[in-house]
């Protein structure tokens, strides 16, 4: 399989990464923890949205990283509820690139 490459300076890369921040934050440290702690997770995350993955694929993802990564309990609710909004920002992000 051909690694697909993930541009991180590219405007979708910044929006999930602020959606996984703020949103997905599962170790709960988005208002004292380092700003870039979740960044290993978004170039997979936008790979898998680009690859045109589905809410539930997305929200395995995250929980597979909150469980196996961290070693957390992990929510697969709380993960589908962030999965749905990053699908909403690609949706947004796919529109505003066609016009």
């Amino acid at each position: 399989s051909i690694k697909h490459f993930v541009n991180t300076g590219s405007l979708l890369y910044k929006l999930i990464d602020d959606i996984l921040w703020t949103d997905w934050d599962p170790m709960a440290i988005n208002n004292t923890g380092p700003r870039d702690e979740y960044q290993m997770y978004v170039a997979k995350i936008v790979s898998l949205v680009e690859s045109g993955a589905d809410r539930e694929a997305i929200a395995n993802k995250l929980y597979k990283f909150e469980t196996d990564s961290m070693g957390m309990d992990g929510s697969i609710e709380h993960c589908s509820m962030v999965a749905n909004k990053i699908l909403k920002i690609f949706t947004d992000f796919n529109k505003s690139k066609s016009h």
